[in-house]
């Protein structure tokens, strides 16, 4: 009796977690060890008052400031030192910008766990995989995140999405859509995944879609709990819409010819950023190509019996095709 209690409450937990909260079932990492080294950078940023303060601060995390903050681009550090002092003293910056994004994320408990989570999942497939440094600023708008083998940034404020108040101009809004605090991690992931994505030689469309599908693939098993429209970019709107239209969408695919397609100016039209591929429908959202070598790959996972590991190395985009055996039916 006391089996049949505990199996019935595992079965409950496992449903709760795959059908209510949409995630996917992952293996045990309880006993993957991994230590997430965060360091706020903008709590130290927006205390800085002098001249010096900021200098010395530059020195302290040269990284942030020759990557993130691009110091190569001035003739002196003073003259960044002058400009990081009136930031951090503006006030749209700090009573708004600043002040929203320590509301939003607070002390970073949740992103730090979802972060460890990931790190741990790559760690379980890859156990060479070191985890970066985590450091996160806020530099009013400058850049979204920087991304090396042992060190990652990440501007908070791009990613307070719609309830902030303010939004980066140089993002056009189909892209700034994207930009939401529940994305951040999933975007990263899908950025770290192209050290582990053998991609092989390009040429044609199909390729190019399953480079992207694999990507994809990747970043859903490292970061079970986001929706396919947190993986690919889409809102969940336009993943709807998509789902509901995806024979139309296949459609066009083969009736063009377009898998074998190899010029570039064709190709890009469907893999690369674009707000609507009007060539398929008004509906039809950019980089539709890319959401379509994932459900291909997702097809060549369920009817393939590879790794994860395994499909991260393959270079044969063709044969990933052929065997996934895709049969688009809208949903």
């Amino acid at each position: 009796m006391l089996r049949f209690i505990v199996l019935l409450t595992l079965i409950i937990a496992l449903i709760g977690c795959n059908d209510e909260d949409g995630c996917i079932s992952t293996p045990d990492i309880s006993n993957v060890d991994v230590d997430v080294d965060f360091e706020r950078l903008e709590l130290e940023l927006f205390e800085l008052t002098t001249l010096e303060e900021v200098l010395n601060f530059f020195n302290d995390y040269q990284a942030f400031t020759n990557f993130f903050i691009d110091s190569y681009e001035y003739p002196s550090d003073t003259i960044l030192a002058n400009r990081t002092l009136k930031m951090v003293s503006n006030p749209y910056i700090r009573d708004t910008i600043y002040a929203e994004t320590l509301q939003t994320f607070g002390d970073l408990d949740e992103l730090k766990n979802e972060f460890k989570k990931s790190f741990q999942l790559i760690k379980y497939y890859y156990p060479e995989f070191e985890a970066p440094k985590i450091q996160t600023a806020v530099t009013g708008f400058y850049k979204d995140l920087y991304l090396s083998d042992s060190l990652l940034i990440l501007g908070l404020d791009h990613y307070l999405g719609k309830e902030g108040t303010f939004q980066p101009r140089d993002i056009p809004q189909y892209i700034l859509d994207r930009y939401e605090p529940e994305n951040l991690v999933p975007m990263v992931i899908y950025f770290l995944s192209d050290r582990f994505n053998n991609v092989g030689r390009k040429g044609t469309l199909l390729s190019d879609m399953i480079s992207f599908g694999k990507a994809y693939y990747f970043t859903k098993q490292m970061s079970p709990c986001s929706s396919d429209a947190m993986i690919v970019g889409y809102s969940e709107d336009v993943m709807n819409d998509v789902n509901a239209n995806r024979e139309i969408i296949w459609a066009n695919f083969i009736q063009n010819e377009l898998l074998y397609e190899t010029n570039h100016e064709i190709k890009v039209k469907f893999i690369g950023e674009r707000p609507k591929i009007p060539e398929i429908g008004e509906r039809c959202p950019g980089r539709i190509a890319g959401w379509l070598g994932y459900e291909i790959v997702k097809a060549y996972m369920e009817n393939s019996d590879v790794t994860l590991q395994e499909l991260m190395k393959e270079t044969d985009a063709v044969k990933i095709f052929m065997q996934s055996k895709y049969k688009p039916r809208n949903r």
